[in-house]
């Protein structure tokens, strides 16, 4: 699959986004209501990501509303 690239970004009202991508196709959009939350998911899927050699996962988080 490749590298992969998870982003973390506040909701418009409630809650955390977390969008992934893998060069050119979209891997993951889900909702969850903490930060705490979407950030405990990005590492869980890195993890699983590392350990089945699908590349490496960065994570970041953008605080701000866009």
């Amino acid at each position: 699959m490749g590298d992969q690239h998870l982003v973390i970004r506040r909701g418009r009202h409630v809650g955390w986004w977390i969008e992934g991508r893998a060069g050119r196709g979209l891997i993951m959009w889900d909702w969850w209501p903490t930060k705490r939350l979407a950030l405990m998911i990005a590492r869980f899927w890195a993890r699983g990501a590392k350990r089945v050699g699908a590349g490496e996962v960065t994570i970041e988080v953008r605080d701000a509303t866009e």
